[in-house]
């Protein structure tokens, strides 16, 4: 069953990927109503001076790593990570703006960084090496930083709950929801994340399609404060995931005597 399953988990892929148009993730009906969907330009091709524009949203050049001399909390509980970078994120019109650091594949220990900052339960097994997280810090109020945990970001269980949460000191809440479907696709694909949905207050705000190049949407209407931290974890997601070589591996783990997977490269 199991292995039928991942058959048709990578026949969906490969009709994604060389389709010519790339389908929708099923998102909130009140955010498609208020939201347009933004193209991602800047996500594939080379690394190199690397920069994310969706509609008015834009990074500065993406950093892999990042100084050691740093006196941040943050950078300094993840210098181990295995996966580290940085980024500027804009608003239109650049009225907010904030500085993004993201880690992956971090220590089982720095999971103590986040516990205690959220509602949300940890009520499931942490895998470290498969959980991604990250530090906010807007120019406008720097002592005031938002925090953000996914784990599981490419989970191939069929939970419908949320797979993490962004906070800040002040106790605002956003919940990531994986996004599990496409519209025009039947129920029967929901064990793995296409995208992630943000809501605050249990209202979607946001979302993004780590499909392809990518697609976000962010209700125009919300305060400028929650555009700068939805876009900054859209793009921090973006900049990390690569779900078509992660299906790919879960087919080849299922298959006997398949040679083991290449390590996965991260964007």
């Amino acid at each position: 069953m199991m292995k039928n399953k991942h058959a048709i988990f990578v026949l969906l892929f490969s009709l994604i990927f060389t389709s010519c148009k790339t389908p929708n993730i099923l998102i909130a009906d009140n955010l498609q109503k208020t939201a347009t969907p933004l193209e991602v330009k800047g996500r594939n091709g080379l690394r190199i001076h690397q920069v994310l524009t969706y509609g008015g949203f834009k990074t500065g050049r993406v950093k892999r790593g990042w100084i050691h001399s740093s006196n941040l909390q943050f950078i300094l509980d993840f210098q181990k990570a295995k996966e580290k970078f940085q980024f500027k994120q804009f608003t239109p019109d650049s009225t907010v703006s904030a500085m993004v650091y993201a880690v992956g594949k971090f220590e089982s220990t720095n999971f103590d960084f986040f516990r205690g900052r959220s509602n949300v339960r940890f009520n499931m097994a942490l895998d470290y090496k498969n959980t991604f997280a990250g530090t906010i810090i807007p120019d406008q109020s720097k002592d005031n930083a938002w925090e953000f945990i996914v784990y599981n970001p490419e989970s191939s269980f069929a939970n419908n709950g949320d797979c993490g949460f962004a906070k800040d000191k002040l106790g605002n809440e956003i919940k990531i929801i994986p996004v599990k479907k496409i519209e025009g696709q039947k129920n029967w694909i929901n064990f793995a994340n296409f995208g992630f949905e943000f809501q605050y207050k249990n209202t979607a705000i946001a979302a993004v399609s780590i499909l392809n190049n990518g697609r976000v949407w962010i209700d125009p209407n919300i305060p400028a404060t929650l555009q700068m931290v939805s876009s900054s974890m859209a793009s921090a997601l973006l900049l990390r995931s690569n779900l078509e070589e992660v299906a790919n591996n879960n087919s080849l783990q299922n298959q006997p005597n398949a040679n083991p997977p290449r390590p996965q490269k991260h964007r």
